[in-house]
């Protein structure tokens, strides 16, 4: 075969199409870049803008939680305060009330627990239970319980009399104290 371009000619004009190829490769690769980062653009924009509008809400649910706690804990605050008082005002009113329960025991009979309930306006409950050596002994203790002005019901649970001897008992006393 013959050529009629010389050797070195050819050689340059060889290596001036490889760079026209590589210049159009890259021409083609930056425009693709280019028409990408186009088209990710209004995507991008979107998604900034809705992070931008969840971290608002963030902000915003964060603000009404501490502002609800805030008011939750003066609420549960102001409760506390209340029950504290009315516990301060049961211990000294309950008091002088066990006293005159463990005078009006006859012997025989023993306290092995109290459990005191509040009520306002007379309807506080009192339920002391034992051990009664008889029923005569528990029967003499309901007695001498129903004496006492500050009770306005004293109920002994007829299941108490069920026995004859070492009787558990639970006597409910309802009154102002």
């Amino acid at each position: 075969m013959f050529t009629l371009v010389p050797q070195e000619k050819r050689k340059e004009l060889i290596r001036e199409y490889r760079l026209r190829l590589l210049f159009i490769f890259i021409s083609l690769l930056a425009a693709l870049l280019l028409i990408g980062i186009i088209l990710l653009l209004p995507t991008f924009l979107s998604v900034k803008a809705t992070a931008s509008e969840i971290s608002a809400e963030k902000d915003s649910l964060e603000k009404t939680i501490v502002a609800k706690s805030d008011q939750d804990l003066e609420k549960t605050l102001g409760e506390l305060k209340q029950n504290i008082s009315a516990l301060n005002g049961m211990e000294e009113n309950i008091y002088p009330t066990i006293s005159d329960v463990v005078t009006s025991l006859p012997s025989g009979v023993s306290v092995t627990g109290f459990v005191y309930t509040y009520g306002a306006g007379g309807k506080s409950l009192l339920k002391v239970s034992g051990i009664a050596a008889s029923r005569q002994n528990l029967l003499q203790f309901s007695k001498n319980l129903q004496a006492k002005s500050e009770f306005k019901t004293v109920d002994l649970p007829v299941s108490n009399l069920a026995k004859e001897s070492s009787i558990p008992y639970e006597i409910h006393l309802v009154g102002d104290f």
